[in-house]
């Protein structure tokens, strides 16, 4: 089994580098109570939306834990910025 480093995965990375964006928009998604098209689509690009997907499927087969490692601090901050506790 391959060890998962969270610190170098493409995932990590490309979460980390919507933070700020996601961030500075939570309180227009939660209004809109969906994501923005174009919000929606930076993280498609980033591949999070696939990071599950089976190799044999052309996706990076991800483990749920390895998902939650880049999703969590997304989620979150934008719960903080949006009012949750």
């Amino acid at each position: 089994m391959t060890r998962y480093d969270s610190h170098s995965s493409p995932e990590l990375l490309a979460a980390q580098s919507l933070y700020d964006e996601i961030n500075g928009r939570a309180l227009e998604v939660e209004a809109a109570k969906q994501l923005p098209a174009d919000l929606a689509s930076k993280i498609n690009d980033a591949g999070l939306y696939r990071m599950a997907i089976p190799k044999v499927y052309g996706g990076p087969e991800r483990t749920l834990a390895h998902c939650c490692v880049p999703t969590k601090p997304l989620l979150m901050r934008t719960g903080r910025s949006a009012g949750a506790a």
